[in-house]
């Protein structure tokens, strides 16, 4: 269930630096070193937009319950395209024609972005798949790109094409940990980062087992922004600010307490993303809090409303005030 204010103080981010440990060295190898200045991280962690505040405050209460009906667990099929079929309870899964945003599932193809999906009453086909053991992860996502974080809120399945191929396929004992957001392009700061995490059993010392589910502090995750690191162990979005202009790098870990890596399939991933300053589209918009989406919306609660009927319901009419405003209005 999403929160609808988090306490942005209250979270412990370890960072990284390795000028600090070489200055300790330095002082412990005899004289007085000289004096290190640590460069403050480029990459800065900060609350979302007051916009995406509001509007999660909105769904507080909203918990979607998503499925996988097809292909089902551990099937073997005899054909490379496979047709998925997706059920969803507890959310609306649509997309606005005005704003491009809705609520929705992002689907995951082994440890690749596939696709997102807004409309389930059609399946989605996945073409060319290789022969194999493939996993399929679907996320029910808000209209900005956060996963719902309720147990029920994402599914995964295994399958087969042709043919079994064991080391492709997730441990079924061992937490998976996904790497949701970011991905893609990006038009402005902050950027999402985002991720979900599977329960499961790791083996600590000998035969001592320990659970590793959302819920416990028994693990966490490191990130790393362009060769900044920092770890922590709440099972929330993170808003980041400070990439450079350009192509970045991020990379999640799954580790224990100690700080060692939950080896299995999924839980170390890097991905590149791309950040463009300026971008014009609704979501770089609302991100970024300008116009001309800040025209229409700007921060009264009427007009937050507004956007809120658009991207959590999508009605054909939506009441802005005493004003009915259709659906079909432009931004332009």
């Amino acid at each position: 269930m999403l929160e609808a204010v988090r306490s942005w103080q209250s979270w412990t981010r370890i960072f990284f630096m390795g000028l600090v440990v070489v200055g300790l060295g330095l002082a412990g190898c005899g004289g007085r070193s000289p004096d290190i200045v640590v460069p403050p991280p480029k990459v800065t962690e900060v609350a979302p937009p007051q916009v995406i505040q509001t509007l999660s405050a909105m769904l507080t209460k909203t918990a979607p319950e998503v499925e996988i009906l097809a292909p089902s667990s551990d099937a073997t099929l005899g054909q490379e395209a496979v047709s998925v079929q997706f059920q969803v309870a507890g959310m609306p899964v649509f997309q606005d024609g005005v704003l491009g945003l809705g609520l929705h599932l992002n689907v995951l193809l082994d440890n690749q972005f596939y696709q997102s999906v807004y409309d389930i009453a059609e399946p989605l086909l996945l073409k060319d798949i290789a022969p194999g053991t493939h996993t399929i992860r679907a996320i029910a996502t808000l209209p900005w790109e956060e996963s719902f974080k309720n147990p029920a809120a994402q599914a995964q399945t295994t399958f087969h094409v042709l043919a079994k191929t064991p080391s492709t396929a997730p441990a079924a004992d061992l937490p998976v940990l996904t790497y949701h957001q970011p991905t893609g392009d990006y038009g402005a700061e902050p950027i999402l980062l985002d991720y979900l995490l599977r329960p499961g059993i790791v083996t600590t010392s000998g035969t001592d087992t320990m659970a590793i589910a959302p819920e416990t502090a028994n693990w966490q995750v490191r990130a790393t922004v362009n060769g900044e690191s920092f770890s922590f162990g709440l099972l929330e979005p993170i808003y980041l600010t400070g990439f450079e202009s350009g192509k970045n790098w991020v990379q999640l870990e799954l580790l224990d307490t100690a700080g060692n890596p939950i080896d299995s399939l999924f839980n170390n991933t890097v991905r590149i993303i791309h950040y463009h300053p300026g971008g014009e589209d609704t979501l770089s918009q609302l991100m970024g809090m300008r116009s001309p989406l800040m025209r229409w919306l700007g921060l009264s609660i009427l007009t937050t409303e507004w956007l809120a009927l658009r991207i959590v319901s999508g009605p054909a009419y939506v009441c802005v005030g005493t004003l009915r405003v259709p659906t079909q209005t432009s931004l332009s």
